[in-house]
């Protein structure tokens, strides 16, 4: 039996999510931003996760990418970082005017990465879709270095 590597569920999985995150760096680029620093605007400025820790947590990539990811976003001017009023170890990064800007400008553009997939399927298949990644991801998982 020949092994047919297009044939692969890990191999198309692979290459939609390829795909998928090409739409979005494409977009995020007339920004000037990465999918990484996009991910932590959206950490920080959506989601009010202000700890580099929790940040790599909820992102799902290890603190190492994230910390390196923080001191270019740093230089940028797209965040600052503070020590924590009550922990002064402690190192808590929040937004920027400009990073809030461009938070703000780069959100629609999550909308129009996901045209080629809502061409492509239903509601109701997007849905199960979405019903069967989340089993597939479900339980404990190592974190990717980056996404």
């Amino acid at each position: 039996m020949t092994y047919n590597l297009h044939e692969g569920l890990g191999y198309k999985l692979t290459l939609a999510a390829q795909v998928n995150n090409q739409i979005l760096i494409k977009l995020l680029a007339e920004l000037n931003l990465t999918r990484q620093m996009w991910c932590i605007l959206v950490a920080v400025g959506e989601q009010q996760i202000h700890q580099p820790s929790a940040i790599a947590d909820y992102i799902g990539i290890q603190r190492a990418a994230v910390s390196r990811t923080l001191k270019d976003m740093h230089q940028k001017q797209l965040l600052v970082r503070t020590n924590a009023a009550d922990n002064a170890k402690q190192t808590l990064v929040h937004l920027t005017p400009q990073g809030l800007d461009l938070l703000s400008s780069s959100l629609p553009m999550t909308e129009q990465s996901a045209i080629r997939l809502k061409n492509k399927l239903s509601k109701a298949e997007r849905a199960e879709l979405e019903r069967l990644l989340n089993k597939y991801l479900s339980g404990p998982l190592e974190a990717p270095a980056r996404i």
